[in-house]
């Protein structure tokens, strides 16, 4: 996958036909998506993220119906439904990203387990590369219940976590994971960290924005892609 992208906003901008095509589960992996490009070293993943979320937006925005392109524009009266539907939205998605970064909090159990040679082989696995359960047996020559069972306490600690690509279920280490991994000498620093992100992720959505875009503006290096698509 090229530069980042992400395979089902791809599918989504291409056949997006009517708002029923997003279903709840897509905004739970945006909001998992966003966490990981957002908290990430490089620039790279949240720029291609925002990039297909402006592309995306484009999309939705000519099919959708006039009054609620000016409620996501802020144009739109204060007091239509419109107006108070997306702001709903974008407070509901904003809430959304704040339970998921809050849930994956490292468990007094985090370092003991990750350091644990009974995960290692997983726990490295992961850090090479995004697995599913059937590849994580084959690199580890484990019972798939083994797998399994031990993928289940890396998830609950927020160790790692799994996302849906296609049939396929991927899972992966969290940013705090590779953290602690990265910089071993540094791991009384890890909460800190990990609260600084949480900031970070929570701030780039809500901060400096009109009513209305505070979500979505964070997607545009410069104005925002709503009033880009409009003025095209």
């Amino acid at each position: 996958m090229k530069n980042h992208e992400w395979a089902l906003l791809d599918r989504l901008t291409e056949k997006f036909e009517k708002t029923s095509d997003f279903q709840p589960e897509i905004f739970l992996a945006l909001a998992e998506r966003l966490e990981e490009a957002l908290s990430a070293q490089s620039r790279i993943p949240v720029h291609s993220l925002a990039t297909q979320l402006g592309a995306l937006l484009k999309k939705v925005m000519r099919k959708s119906p006039r009054e609620a392109v000016l409620a996501a524009q802020g144009t739109a009266a204060s007091d239509t439904v419109e107006a108070a539907t997306y702001l709903l939205g974008q407070i509901s998605f904003a809430q959304l990203l704040a339970a998921q970064v809050t849930e994956r909090r490292a468990d007094d159990k985090f370092l003991d387990i990750i350091r644990d040679v009974r995960y290692k082989e997983i726990v490295n696995s992961l850090l090479q590369h995004d697995c599913t359960g059937v590849e994580l047996v084959a690199r580890t020559s484990e019972q798939p219940e083994t797998v399994s069972r031990k993928l289940k306490v890396l998830r609950e600690l927020g160790i790692s976590d799994f996302r849906r690509e296609g049939n396929k279920l991927l899972n992966f280490l969290t940013p705090s994971a590779k953290a602690v991994i990265a910089e071993p000498e540094k791991t009384s620093e890890v909460q800190t960290k990990q609260n600084l992100i949480r900031s970070d992720v929570i701030n780039a959505i809500l901060e400096n924005e009109p009513p209305y875009m505070r979500a979505l503006n964070n997607f545009s290096t410069n104005s925002s892609p709503l009033q880009r698509v409009a003025s095209r």
